[in-house]
């Protein structure tokens, strides 16, 4: 998806999927005015952005780093033996 500018002095922006039409020349495979699909992805975003999910986040990354570090651990043991 690509953004073109449409309506009076281009101000209303405009998702639209131009692969068809470059890659085939075939017409414009879809478009969606943009202010309504960046509303719900500003809604869904601060959703996710919830405490609590920032929390469960935080916890899941946490639980990557400890990962990491013991597999950082087995590989130093395994090079030393």
């Amino acid at each position: 998806m690509t953004v073109r500018y449409s309506g009076p002095d281009s101000a209303c922006p405009v998702y639209c999927c131009l692969a068809d039409r470059n890659q085939t020349g075939s017409s414009l495979c879809q478009e969606v005015r943009a202010p309504a699909v960046d509303e719900l992805v500003a809604q869904t975003l601060l959703k996710v952005l919830e405490p609590d999910q920032i929390a469960i986040a935080i916890a899941a990354l946490d639980e990557i780093a400890e990962e990491i570090r013991s597999l950082e651990k087995q590989w130093a043991l395994r090079r030393e033996r």
